[in-house]
Parts: structure tokens; C-alpha cells; sequence
């Protein structure tokens, strides 16, 4: 039941026309609004964290993601692999033994099976099951994927051209 009619006040709050993080150009996706550069930190660490939640990764965090990337020690997840535990010890409220903890936890993870890598990769409008699909449809190496074609990939069941589209640009950005 409708409790009270709310009356609007005052002038309408105008979307934001630069990223807060950055200070870029926004772009109007449909009803969103994105942040296309690839530097910018809140996108770095939302990379970096979709990568370890994929993989379910213990010791690592947002606020350790966000001393990485404020250090310049990340900006891909495969800089996490890099990393040495002197340099996570080197940041503030971190030792030598969370350091080595957060690289075994990384490499524990390893090796990935392709659908969870592809996925973890945090590319835009693309998630496990589409990646599932993909292999199954026969692209079951890395390098079958990234040679497909745009058309190839829209073929398969449940990928479709706008997918396809975001794999291709997305697997050559990273």
C-alpha cells in the first residue's frame, strides 16, 4: 500500500561527467556510465579484484589491492604473479610472512583451468558460463580463443556477435 506521496523539490542532480577516480570522460553505455581508461586506478583495482575473487584467493584483500596499485606494483593481474614478498613487506601494516603467504595463496591457485582464467580476466560483459561455452564449442586452448574470429565466437550457442565482440577486444587489451 502506498504509505506517502513524495513531492520532488528542487532541480534534478545532473550525472557526473568525469570519473572521480581519474578525472577522464565518462562514456554513456545504455543506462551507464564507464570509465574508459585503462590506467585508472578504481578500474585497476577492480581488475585485480575480480581476479582474485575469481580464483578465490585467501590474504589478498581490498585494501592490500589498493596499496599494490597506489605502490604502481600492479596494474594486470599477471603483475601479481611478480611481486615479491620484500615488496608486499615494504607496504604499511604488512611483514615478510603476510608477503610470502599472499604469493603461496596466489600460486596455490595454479594451474587454472581455461573457462576460470578467461573469466577472471574481468573482461567486460563476459563471465564463466560464456567462457564454458567457448571451450566446449572446441576453442580449449588460450590460443585457439585468441585466434578465433569475431564470427567464429558469435556462433557459438549463448555467445552471440556483442559478446564475441568483447572477448576479441578484450583478450587484446590484456
Amino acid at each position: 500500500y502506498v504509505e506517502e506521496v513524495v513531492v520532488k523539490h528542487g532541480p534534478a542532480a545532473a550525472p557526473p561527467t568525469s570519473c572521480a577516480a581519474c578525472a577522464e570522460p565518462l562514456a554513456k553505455v545504455g543506462e551507464y556510465l564507464y570509465c574508459r581508461n585503462r590506467r585508472c586506478r578504481a578500474l585497476v583495482e577492480g581488475r585485480i579484484q575480480n581476479w582474485v575473487g575469481e580464483l578465490d584467493v585467501l590474504e589478498v584483500g581490498d585494501k592490500l589491492i589498493a596499496q599494490l596499485v597506489e605502490a604502481k606494483l600492479v596494474v594486470e593481474p599477471a603483475d601479481l604473479y611478480r611481486l615479491t614478498a620484500e615488496q608486499i613487506a615494504g607496504l604499511e601494516r604488512r611483514g615478510l610472512l603476510i608477503g610470502q603467504k599472499v604469493l603461496d595463496n596466489l600460486k596455490a591457485a595454479l594451474p587454472l583451468p581455461l573457462p576460470k582464467f578467461l573469466a577472471a580476466l574481468g573482461i567486460e560483459n563476459f563471465g564463466l558460463q560464456t567462457a564454458k561455452a567457448i571451450v566446449g564449442a572446441g576453442f580449449d586452448t588460450l590460443e585457439k580463443v585468441q585466434a578465433a574470429s569475431l564470427e567464429e565466437l558469435a556462433a557459438v550457442p549463448g555467445v552471440g556477435p556483442a559478446k564475441a565482440k568483447a572477448v576479441v577486444e578484450g583478450l587484446k587489451e590484456r
